[in-house]
C-alpha cells in the first residue's frame, strides 16, 4: 500500500509528493493542474473545469475563462448518459454535480486523471498534452460494473472564445469574496 503524504479530508499527496489525490471534489476553492508543452497549455481544474490556450494565456484563449473562485464554470466538459434510463451525468463532477458512488482525481506533472463512478459505471478520464505539438488529450474510459447491459453515450461541450475575452481586475475582484461549502441544514 503506497503510503499517503500530508492527508486531508480533501485528498493527499502520492507517487512520493509526485502527485496530488483529490478525493472530496468540495473543496474551499479551485484546485487545478496547468499542463503545457511550451507553446500550447491548458488549465483543469479538480472538478472537471477548464481552459486551454496557446502562448498567451490572456490574448490566446481556445476555451472561456473566467477566474471565478465561486462557480469554477470554465469552458469545457464531458457528459455521459444512460440512452435508455435518461440519466445523465459528467466524466468529472461538474457541471451535473451527480451524486456519485466514488470520485478521485489525480494532478500530477504533465496530466489529470478523474474516476468517477455514478450508477455502477466508472469513467475515467486522463487529460494532458501532447510533448510537441500543440494538441490537448481527452483519453475517456467507461467500465460497466452493473451486471446488466448499459446503453451509453458521450458528448463534449467546448464553449470556444478563439482569442482575448475581457476578464479585467479579477484579482481585485477576490478581495471581497471567501467561498465556504456548508454541508448541513441551514437554520
Amino acid at each position: 500500500m503506497e503510503k499517503k503524504l500530508f492527508e486531508s479530508k480533501y485528498g493527499y499527496f502520492a507517487n512520493g509528493g509526485r502527485e496530488y489525490v483529490i478525493t472530496n471534489p468540495k473543496t474551499p476553492r479551485p484546485w487545478v493542474n496547468v499542463i503545457s508543452n511550451g507553446d500550447y497549455s491548458m488549465i483543469v481544474s479538480h472538478t472537471g473545469s477548464g481552459y486551454s490556450w496557446r502562448g498567451n494565456a490572456g490574448q490566446n484563449r481556445i476555451t472561456r475563462s473566467f477566474q471565478d473562485l465561486i462557480k469554477d464554470s470554465w469552458g469545457k466538459y464531458v457528459y455521459i448518459r444512460d440512452i435508455d434510463s435518461k440519466k445523465f451525468w459528467s466524466a468529472a463532477w461538474k457541471p451535473v454535480m451527480a451524486e456519485y458512488q466514488e470520485y478521485e482525481v489525480v494532478h500530477g506533472i504533465g496530466y489529470s486523471i478523474f474516476k468517477h463512478k455514478v450508477d455502477n459505471i466508472l469513467s475515467t478520464m486522463k487529460v494532458f498534452v501532447v510533448p510537441n505539438y500543440p494538441v490537448e488529450i481527452m483519453e475517456i474510459t467507461l467500465t460497466n460494473l452493473d451486471d446488466k447491459k448499459r446503453n451509453l453515450d458521450i458528448t463534449t461541450y467546448f464553449e470556444w472564445v478563439l482569442g482575448n475575452f475581457p476578464d479585467e481586475h479579477r484579482e481585485f475582484h477576490k478581495l471581497f469574496i471567501n467561498p465556504t461549502f456548508y454541508e448541513g441544514k441551514m437554520q
